[in-house]
């Protein structure tokens, strides 16, 4: 799991994070998010990534599987 802390956000954090993870995976990446973390989804969906499932987990808490 990999997550930016609130107070770092806006700082290139977290292109900093997709763009190690693009550059060292073997496949197209995806991930899963909660669907209620729309800056998340949003950051993503500006970067290419599209929603290709939906699920919950076992806590009820729903999620999003994003890939590019």
């Amino acid at each position: 799991s990999l997550y930016v802390d609130y107070a770092k956000h806006g700082r290139g954090v977290g292109l900093a994070l997709l763009a190690y993870i693009e550059a060292i995976a073997d496949a197209p990446i995806s991930l899963k998010v909660q669907t209620r973390n729309l800056q998340a989804r949003e950051f993503y969906e500006r970067r290419g990534l599209r929603i290709i499932e939906e699920g919950e987990d076992s806590d009820q808490s729903q999620w999003v599987r994003m890939a590019r």
